[in-house]
């Protein structure tokens, strides 16, 4: 569904036309230069999935011309959050079509797609509400929620419930990165290889982890990572369409997103710039991690 609107540049007077996309998430965010000063113009959509309906929230740097006699302009600003935008773009085509030939399989990019939308938008919550009855060890609710989730191994204990969490997390974060078997096989070859080294240092590690009580406080910021993703993931989503592209079909330099959230990243690159310490420790619980979950009767789960 698209949406066409007037805008008018507060700076320069400047008219334009907007031709925006309705997306699938609750929000969408556009952001982009006036073309006759270069200052930014952004504005805020409300969307409400179940009528299907939205209405236009806050707008910045112009304002919304309600005038129906406004011509058809030529300025034109194609705004779309779930495909990228050609920096060329012209005429009266969509960015979905000027974009939906690129993957190598359309249908299948498509698919799976639609699987990553469900997942940000109906899964997450549900994973969320999962580890809430863990910490209030409410077992009827976990256990209900659980066989929800089709999970089917046993559910006898705590630990057993700890195993269904980590499964569910495992197949969740599957769907979010295609074509990466090899590297899952490879990272796995080392955590063995680490296992069969580590001796008594990984026993001390989980002694010192479980006294400090460091690897609730990990395992808490990777929550928050992961729910702030999945608010995320609408407005980055169109950027997986490239890993379905044929090598060399195409180059990322020729589009631009359409939705500039850049302020919300910033959850995603904090760990990057933390001290070495909390990344070795961080990299540590990880591997304490994944550890218990090769013990546990779900033999190849992942997270």
């Amino acid at each position: 569904m698209i949406n066409r609107n007037y805008i008018e540049c507060l700076t320069c007077g400047t008219k334009a036309m907007t031709r925006t996309a309705i997306g699938h998430s609750d929000r969408q965010e556009f952001a982009f230069p006036c073309s006759g000063c270069g200052v930014e113009i952004r504005f805020a959509m409300k969307l409400d999935q179940s009528a299907p309906s939205f209405s236009y929230d806050w707008i910045k740097g112009a304002k919304w011309v309600h005038e129906p006699t406004l011509p058809d302009l030529e300025n034109v600003r194609y705004l779309d959050g779930e495909n990228l935008i050609p920096k060329d773009m012209k005429g009266n085509f969509s960015p979905f079509l000027l974009t939906s030939s690129l993957p190598k399989d359309p249908i299948e990019y498509l698919k799976q797609r639609d699987v990553r939308f469900f997942a940000s938008q109906q899964v997450w919550p549900k994973l969320k509400e999962l580890h809430v009855h863990i910490e209030r060890q409410n077992a009827t609710l976990f256990d209900k929620l659980a066989r929800e989730l089709e999970y089917e191994e046993p559910l006898d204990d705590w630990h057993g419930r700890l195993r269904a969490e980590l499964w569910a997390l495992e197949v969740y974060g599957a769907w979010f990165r295609p074509f990466t078997s090899s590297d899952e096989a490879f990272i796995r070859q080392r955590i063995n290889l680490a296992e069969s080294t580590a001796g008594s240092a990984l026993a001390a590690l989980i002694a010192e982890l479980i006294a400090s009580h460091g690897h609730q406080a990990l395992f808490t910021e990777c929550q928050r990572v992961r729910d702030e993703f999945a608010q995320l993931y609408p407005a980055l989503s169109s950027l997986y369409q490239t890993l379905y592209w044929p090598e060399g079909a195409a180059s990322l330099d020729d589009y631009q997103l359409a939705e500039k959230r850049f302020a919300e990243l910033r959850p995603f690159v904090e760990f990057q710039s933390s001290p070495q310490p909390l990344r070795d420790r961080f990299n540590s619980e990880s591997l304490l991690s994944l550890k218990r979950r090769a013990r546990s009767p779900l033999g190849n789960s992942r997270q």
